[in-house]
C-alpha cells in the first residue's frame, strides 16, 4: 500500500473507533443513574403543604427527619437529602 493510503486508513479506523467509544459512553451515562435515597415527591409534596424552604433541612435533626419520612434510610445525611431534593427540584 502506498503511504498516502495508509494514512488515510488510519484516519477513518480513528474516527470509528470514537465514534464507537462515544455511542458506548453516551449509553452508559442513561444506565448510571443514582437512585434518590427517598421518594422526592413525599418530601416536596411535604415542603409545599407546610410552605417550607430548603432551611428547612438545616434546622431539623436527623433524627426528627427520620420520623417525619420514615421512608429515609437509617443511615442517610442531610448533605444526601439536600443535594437529592436539589435534584429533583431542578428536574421541575
Amino acid at each position: 500500500m502506498e503511504y498516502n493510503q495508509l494514512v488515510s486508513d488510519h484516519k477513518n479506523n480513528i474516527t470509528e473507533i470514537v465514534t464507537t467509544f462515544t455511542k458506548i459512553n453516551h449509553n452508559f451515562e442513561t444506565t448510571n443513574k443514582i437512585k434518590p435515597i427517598i421518594n422526592m415527591s413525599i418530601v416536596h409534596k411535604y415542603m409545599q403543604t407546610n410552605n417550607y424552604n430548603l432551611s428547612y433541612f438545616n434546622d431539623i435533626s436527623c433524627k426528627e427527619l427520620k420520623l417525619v419520612f420514615p421512608e429515609l434510610p437509617n443511615k442517610f445525611t442531610k448533605k444526601k437529602l439536600i443535594e437529592d431534593y436539589n435534584t429533583y427540584l431542578n428536574s421541575l
